[in-house]
């Protein structure tokens, strides 16, 4: 029998029309069926909004991202008007995502005239206490805003273990990253700009294997760190006017397709030993281009070969077997000019350059390149932490040279040499700052000034050897201090 017969129906003609009466089974079956979520849209803003007797439509909405969150069901939409959210209309941080939750500012501006400002203490399940601006949460939506942490070491976005779409927003001078994305995170990152972080546009690290594309990296330290045993797949990114473009640390495999990498003031690619990128292979070629970097395109200080198939690579040192190269039309001294910062993303192919489609198992112009170590412009070793308890580097330097070690200024320990009067520091600690800073003075290591971690980078007899050690590391973009040191 059909389900027809489930329907008890009596036929009525009434002008013109047939009326059908509905069994009281019927009734209940319909009324037990899974019924579409409704979207719920809650309205902020941050001058003309109430969050005591706002009531989150358009003509009353809400003054606060955090209270609209307090209020949001699952399925909701907060639609923020334009403006700035600090703790001054009502934010608390770190705002909070909520599953199911959309943060909707202005997509096509990626978020230019939407600024969630501010950062508040958040306590890491792995990494201590942390100053955040917004804290991830599964299956949330972070669209079109602009996120700002201007705290000390304060970090824009943190995704531990959380795996929700950032999508078209703008991550901007925080002091220290604009995301920072571990644990088990897939969150999906797309069409994003970073530009002027303090010292990284994004870390991966942990376990994390996110989801990132189509996004801009320019103007910060490292464009995109990763750390640990992450495997990111990277693809469809722009990253310029960087310190670098892209730091692979040891144990990661991250997976990179697609991306432009150019202009960068010293390495497009860092590549330390012990890792595993995924730079193309014959099935899957990477597509990547990677040129006028400063000091080299992509720079691998391990001995194991990596493969790179399918790239435009122009300048390399490493063990790096570079095959399938997509020829180059565009000359080195005829760069094109750089893309407008907003509403611009790359393809795999921005500037038009023709690219030849590589068949697998077929790869002509191939060729195994090899150098020395000693040929590498930035070495950059794996571990940064340095045992201030070492002997200085030179026990009879000459007057007015660097003796770095460990100057312990405490009533309960012997002072420190008379000869030595000064030493310069570095209030940073990142961990990229760190490494370029080891780069450039390879017997720094991490000391404490005033209650606060630093990088000491020498201790001198002589104030104008440290006012030159100043001097350098301002050209290299680091803010030096100089301190005296007292006998007590």
């Amino acid at each position: 029998m059909t389900n027809l017969c489930l329907l008890s129906l009596v036929s009525i003609s009434f002008g013109g029309f047939t009326n059908f009466s509905v069994s009281a089974q019927t009734k209940t079956q319909i009324k037990n069926q899974p019924q579409a979520a409704k979207l719920n849209i809650i309205h902020v803003n941050p001058v003309l909004g109430n969050d005591v007797t706002g009531k989150g439509t358009i003509q009353s909405p809400y003054r606060s991202i955090t209270n609209a969150l307090a209020q949001a069901k699952y399925i909701s939409t907060i639609k923020l008007t334009p403006g700035t959210y600090t703790t001054a209309n009502g934010e608390i941080f770190p705002i909070q995502l909520k599953s199911g939750v959309i943060i909707l500012g202005n997509e096509a501006k990626q978020g230019k005239d939407t600024v969630i400002l501010g950062g508040g203490d958040f306590l890491s399940p792995t990494l201590t206490a942390k100053n955040i601006t917004v804290l991830g949460a599964d299956r949330a939506e972070l669209r079109g805003v602009t996120v700002t942490n201007r705290n000390s070491r304060g970090y824009g976005l943190w995704l531990e273990g959380t795996s929700p779409r950032i999508v078209s927003n703008t991550f901007t001078r925080s002091t220290q990253d604009g995301i920072l994305v571990l644990g088990g995170s897939t969150a999906v990152i797309s069409r994003n700009i970073f530009i002027t972080n303090g010292a990284n546009g994004m870390s991966i690290e942990g376990v994390a294997q996110p989801d990132i594309n189509n996004n801009r990296f320019e103007n910060t330290g490292y464009g995109i760190i990763i750390r640990q045993t992450a495997t990111p797949r990277i693809t469809g990114n722009f990253l310029s006017n960087n310190r670098s473009g892209v730091l692979i640390q040891s144990g990661s495999s991250p997976v990179l397709r697609g991306n432009v990498i150019e202009r960068n003031r010293q390495t497009g690619i860092t590549i330390l030993a012990n890792t595993y990128p995924n730079l193309g292979t014959a099935s899957s070629p990477g597509n990547n281009i990677i040129r006028y970097n400063l000091q080299k395109d992509v720079q691998y200080v391990g001995t194991e070969a990596i493969a790179a198939v399918g790239n435009q690579i122009l300048n390399i040192s490493g063990n790096l077997q570079i095959s399938g190269q997509i020829p180059s039309q565009i000359s080195q001294t005829n760069i094109p000019p750089r893309p407008s910062l907003l509403g611009t993303f790359p393809s795999q192919n921005p500037n038009n350059v023709p690219v030849r489609t590589v068949i697998p198992n077929s790869l002509p112009n191939s060729v195994i390149v090899r150098t020395s170590p000693v040929e590498l412009t930035q070495p950059l070793p794996a571990n940064t932490n340095i045992d201030p308890n070492l002997p200085p580097i030179a026990l009879k330097p000459p007057l007015g040279a660097s003796v770095n070690r460990t100057i312990i200024i405490s009533r309960a320990k012997p002072a420190p040499p008379v000869s030595l009067r000064y030493r310069v520091v570095v209030p940073t600690n990142s961990e990229s700052s760190k490494v370029e800073i080891r780069r450039l003075v390879p017997n720094a290591f991490t000391a404490r000034s005033n209650g606060q971690e630093v990088i000491q980078v020498g201790a001198f007899s002589d104030r104008s050897a440290a006012d030159e050690q100043v001097k350098k590391l301002a050209q290299a973009g680091f803010n030096a201090a100089i301190e005296p040191i007292i006998p007590q």
